[in-house]
């Protein structure tokens, strides 16, 4: 399985929050008691998890987002520089 990241940091963050692990944009770090939109569009709030709560199988929806946007960033990496037309 290939990584979840970028060269450039995370594509997202993980928590776990009702029984699965959702994936935040990377804005800025989650914190516990904080309103936020997970990738899959639901909106959730920050707990405190606990070492079982990351045992929680991982939101699909959230992870396929999170894959695109990290393939979107090595793309974009990988691009070649696109240099003027010179007449």
């Amino acid at each position: 399985m290939r990584r979840v990241y970028s060269g450039d940091g995370p594509v997202a963050y993980w928590r776990p929050v009702d029984g699965a692990r959702h994936a935040m944009l990377p804005t800025e770090r989650p914190h516990p008691g904080q309103q936020r939109k997970s990738l899959c569009g639901e909106d959730i709030t920050i707990t405190k998890a606990s070492p079982e709560d990351w045992l929680a199988p991982t939101c699909a929806a959230c992870w396929d987002a999170a894959r695109t946007r990290r393939d979107v960033a090595a793309a974009q990496r990988n691009a070649p520089a696109v240099r003027p037309r010179t007449k």
